[in-house]
């Protein structure tokens, strides 16, 4: 896709030094779920070579941005949208309430795990140095996008855009928006509970991992 792109702007693609590459898939930070596949991983009965050393071997000036947002409101969100992808028209919160009771018993969906979000940080900061890794919050981000993406530019070590560029920028569409059918369906109470309840050591862990008490999200 690179090469193709490539072509289609004139660009030499021997010559990349003035490009930023970009690849936002975010489930490359969890989702190993073909580790048996890798190589080095043959006969394992658990992964020992994850996505973050192929990219350390691919790259080893690699920047890595990982936003995270507050995992209680990171699962409701994700029912909503994936309920919409998967056809079901009606989701309702007394069955997101049903549903998180029963992942929560069994502990075998990855959408509730994936808020767990000191495991797989953690893998990726044994590889990476902490310094090519910027991590930050959704609610952060969301709150003030200019400065956000000021720090954004920061770590990427890029000049900082004009204010009529940055303006653009930050005025982009954003996708994937649901808050409305959020505040037209708010979480119960109790699911709320049972939810904070279960992150919180997590992300207590995540706070300590970091020296950043803000994804305690104890100002949610």
């Amino acid at each position: 896709m690179f090469a193709r792109e490539l072509h289609k702007s004139g660009r030499n693609p021997g010559d990349i030094q003035s490009l930023v590459i970009g690849d936002g898939s975010t489930s490359r930070v969890w989702r190993h779920d073909y580790w048996f596949l890798l190589p080095g991983n043959e006969n394992c009965s658990e992964p020992q070579i994850l996505n973050s050393e192929f990219v350390r071997h691919l790259n080893p000036n690699v920047k890595i941005i990982i936003m995270v947002r507050n995992p209680t409101e990171r699962l409701y969100s994700g029912y909503y949208f994936y309920s919409g992808v998967a056809g079901q028209r009606s989701p309702t919160k007394e069955n997101f309430h049903w549903l998180v009771k029963k992942q929560i018993a069994r502990l075998q969906n990855c959408r509730i795990l994936v808020g767990v979000y000191h495991v797989f940080i953690a893998d990726w900061l044994l590889r990476i140095p902490r310094d090519q890794i910027y991590i930050i919050r959704l609610e952060d981000f969301s709150a003030d996008v200019t400065a956000g993406m000021t720090k954004v530019f920061a770590f990427l070590d890029l000049a900082q855009p004009d204010r009529e560029t940055m303006t653009n920028i930050t005025a982009i569409q954003r996708r994937n928006v649901g808050k409305l059918a959020l505040r037209s369906h708010p979480m119960l109470a109790e699911t709320r509970a049972m939810l904070d309840d279960f992150y919180r050591p997590h992300n207590q862990r995540l706070a300590e991992l970091l020296h950043d008490r803000r994804f305690l999200w104890q100002d949610q």
